[in-house]
């Protein structure tokens, strides 16, 4: 305990350090409980629409098929992982995901 005191003490974040991570299967569960078609963020921020598609452009995956996610940090909170189908991330947008 007083180790991660220190560590956080020291600036560095839970989410930095790998003794905190779950594996990603684990997660599979709550991730498709709690993954929304990104076609409602699109509709819920009309302003970000270019921006979420260029982000899911690489993938080659029509934006229509994709999941999303809120990311957040200690620091920010307007970012979302673009997710497939099978929960695989295949991009990033700095859009508010709330």
């Amino acid at each position: 305990m007083m180790q991660s005191v220190n560590l956080g003490l020291a600036g560095i974040s839970p989410a930095m350090r790998p003794s905190w991570w779950t594996p990603w299967n684990d997660q599979l569960a709550a991730m498709k409980a709690h993954a929304k078609p990104l076609p409602e963020l699109i509709a819920r921020r009309p302003q970000a629409a270019e921006i979420l598609r260029d982000a899911t452009s690489p993938s080659g995956i029509d934006p229509a098929r994709l999941l999303y996610l809120p990311l957040t940090s200690s620091k920010v909170k307007e970012w979302v992982a673009l997710l497939n189908a099978r929960l695989n991330i295949v991009g990033y947008a700095p859009v508010d995901g709330f």
